[in-house]
């Protein structure tokens, strides 16, 4: 991609089709399992939500005119921030339109506590300050994803770039292989992790970590 894209319709199909996937198998879920479990908190999550996503695409702009922006990463992510806020806002609207005497939370309001960090929950030998804190960063960002406790890849994140983030998350001691590979549900992370250090034409990184390096800034 050599221009800032804003459309779904002007990515590749192949990740118009993983974005639209992402949507139904993580945002649409996640609303849903609030909506069951905590009712009375299902407005303020989605709007909470898609202040997040407004502050993700808002972020995404700036980047995007900086000097040597990656505009094919920025894109993506702006991308699956507008679809998700898109989609956060269809569910509101049904729900509002569903429940006549729901009551909008204040604008104001929501825009304080939406930006409180993410409750990060990890496996004892993960859970670091550090871990917690990057976790959310990325999660908000879109880097990694996690639904009902479990964690995954964000939309078009490959295994090496997500191996990238954790050697950066945990850049002390022996990287946690097994742990963060059941955690991730992917195999080997630490030889994916390890590979990137022999990639002498990218100088040991992957492609697209910038995305990465941006949240360690």
């Amino acid at each position: 991609m050599k221009d800032f894209i804003t459309d779904i319709e002007n990515l590749p199909k192949e990740l118009q089709d993983e974005i639209k996937k992402g949507l139904q198998t993580q945002i649409i879920k996640e609303a849903e399992l609030v909506k069951n479990d905590m009712p009375d908190n299902y407005l303020s999550y989605l709007d909470g939500e898609i202040v997040k996503a407004g502050a993700s695409m808002q972020r995404m702009i700036e980047e995007s005119g900086c000097d040597g922006a990656l505009l094919a990463n920025i894109s993506k992510i702006y991308v699956w921030n507008k679809e998700r806020r898109k989609t956060l806002y269809n569910l509101k609207e049904t729900f509002l339109r569903d429940n006549e005497q729901a009551v909008k939370q204040p604008q104001p309001e929501v825009q304080i506590t939406a930006h409180k960090p993410q409750q990060i929950t990890l496996p004892r030998k993960l859970d670091t300050p550090r871990a917690k804190e990057y976790f959310s960063k990325a999660i908000e960002d879109g880097l990694i994803c996690c639904f009902n406790g479990k964690y995954s890849k964000g939309v078009g994140v490959s295994k090496a770039l997500l191996a990238y983030f954790l050697k950066c998350v945990y850049n002390s001691g022996d990287f946690p292989d097994k742990e963060l590979s059941i955690l991730f549900g992917e195999s080997r992370l630490g030889k994916a992790a390890n590979q990137l250090m022999d990639n002498k034409t990218g100088g040991g990184k992957p492609k697209g970590y910038e995305w990465v390096d941006r949240l360690f800034e």
